[in-house]
């Protein structure tokens, strides 16, 4: 490895920007990657651009009304569900990654509240605007944390389980 890359922080740059997608990699030779604190941003512009070409986004943004009925309702939450969950899973390396190292390196701690976290807000905001609809019997806020994390587990941690189960 330290054949192709200079320091492990040009290491963690490589996994970050190509461990979703390793195949656009050289096949043999130096990896050329930018310094650690530019491939952060990088990826934090692009979870940014995906996170907001979400329906989810247009749709707690006030762009899109929710759907008026209770059936609209629950036919909109699992085309947004599933629409996080396939970008969730095309990222699955990247999320991975940041969820174990954004503590420890300050350059990805913004992964958690430019990210994660802006994802959790749009769910909790789209959940008060279906309030004429859905009668929740838990905070919002929480069931929003649940719904990023179950997904987050579903599309990023899943593929790795060593006993997996059909689903």
């Amino acid at each position: 490895l330290y054949r192709s890359v200079d320091s492990k922080d040009d290491l963690l740059s490589a996994v970050l920007l190509y461990g979703d997608r390793p195949g656009d990699l050289a096949a043999r030779g130096d990896i050329d990657v930018p310094p650690l604190p530019a491939a952060a941003k990088r990826l934090t512009n692009d979870l940014a651009s995906s996170i907001a070409s979400l329906e989810l986004a247009r749709v707690a943004d006030g762009g899109t009304a929710p759907a008026g009925s209770l059936q609209g309702v629950s036919e909109q939450v699992e085309r947004m569900a599933l629409e996080l969950f396939e970008t969730m899973s095309r990222h699955r390396v990247l999320v991975m990654v940041l969820d174990r190292c954004a503590t420890e390196v300050p350059e990805l701690a913004g992964w958690f509240g430019d990210g994660r976290y802006v994802v959790v807000d749009l769910w909790e905001t789209y959940l008060e605007r279906i309030a004429d609809h859905v009668t929740l019997a838990v905070d919002r806020g929480v069931l929003a944390r649940t719904i990023v994390e179950l997904i987050t587990l579903w599309a990023v941690k899943m593929p790795w389980d060593r006993a997996p189960r059909p689903y």
